[in-house]
């Protein structure tokens, strides 16, 4: 076929690499036909090398998706607060199918598996809870905001801006932690002598919310320092104590802001209090232990 660029020669098929970006990401394709001018350059892609290649480039991105669990599933129902009917209808998947995927019967298709991800990826709420990579770029991303707007910051204030900046879900907080939504909230809001949760958790949600351990000792002496004062400032304390089952999340978040508030504020109030050094001895022998088993 003559060169519809130069008209001075005929194509020639030549078999060269190409390069696609699968997900932001640069992949090369090796063994590609096209149609070359042996005069000009010019390429161009037959109606049959252009569909080998479309197979090529779907194959790449099939194999770029993780296959989503059935507890990914299960948990972008919950997350998007839809019904298995709603979920089926608007991916345009069989309710039974998506059942079946669900409950780990069969394994989800690597086509389906693809045009979930792909809703899965206009949706930032199931991203971030879903997708690993997702969801620890926005924890670091969150980490540095948070540790620029307040070097001092407690445990409870950190874990608290982190959930808040990101989206992550607190139930998801909870399941990846192995603990109870009620005990999240008291940390969050340093309502709890952070000594008396064991070193192992205190470890666990340090790694959830990647922080490192000279951070994390920071943040513990922090929240115990805030947990005393709040022991002191008694109107706040009364109201916290007395009335915790009335207080929605937000409110408890403004209390302990105000505390927050008092002891920047009026640094030398604050209790003169320290934070066991067994204690935090124990939980970094858990970050000790992570290094020696790399």
């Amino acid at each position: 076929m003559l060169c519809t660029n130069c008209f001075d020669s005929d194509f020639v098929t030549v078999k060269k690499s190409y390069k696609i970006k699968i997900n932001g990401v640069e992949k090369v394709i090796n063994g590609i036909e096209r149609e070359e001018c042996p005069e000009c350059g010019f390429t161009m892609f037959s109606q049959s090398q252009a569909i080998a290649l479309d197979k090529k480039r779907v194959e790449l991105e099939f194999g770029s998706k993780t296959l989503l669990t059935p507890y990914q599933l299960k948990l972008l129902r919950s997350v998007l607060n839809l019904t298995l009917d709603q979920v089926s209808d608007i991916l345009h998947i069989g309710k039974n199918s998506f059942g079946r995927w669900e409950r780990g019967e069969t394994d989800i298709t690597p086509s389906m598996n693809l045009l979930i991800h792909n809703f899965i990826d206009r949706m930032p709420a199931a991203k971030v809870n879903l997708i690993e990579s997702e969801m620890t770029k926005k924890i670091l991303d969150a980490k540095r905001r948070i540790f620029l707007r307040d070097k001092n910051v407690s445990l409870g204030k950190y874990i608290r801006e982190c959930i808040e900046d990101t989206g992550i879900l607190p139930l998801i907080v909870c399941e990846r932690v192995d603990i109870k939504e009620e005990c999240l909230r008291s940390i969050e809001n340093n309502k709890i002598d952070i000594t008396s949760i064991g070193p192992e958790l205190i470890y666990r949600i340090a790694k959830f919310f990647k922080a490192t351990y000279e951070e994390l000792e920071k943040m513990l002496g922090k929240s115990y320092e805030l947990f005393h004062l709040g022991s002191e400032v008694s109107y706040i304390h009364a109201r916290v104590v007395d009335n915790t089952k009335c207080l929605t999340r937000g409110e408890e978040s403004s209390l302990a802001d105000i505390l927050e508030a008092i002891s920047t504020t009026y640094p030398d109030e604050s209790p003169t209090v320290g934070i066991d050094r067994d204690f935090l001895d124990r939980v970094k022998q858990y970050f000790d232990a992570e290094i020696h088993e790399v």
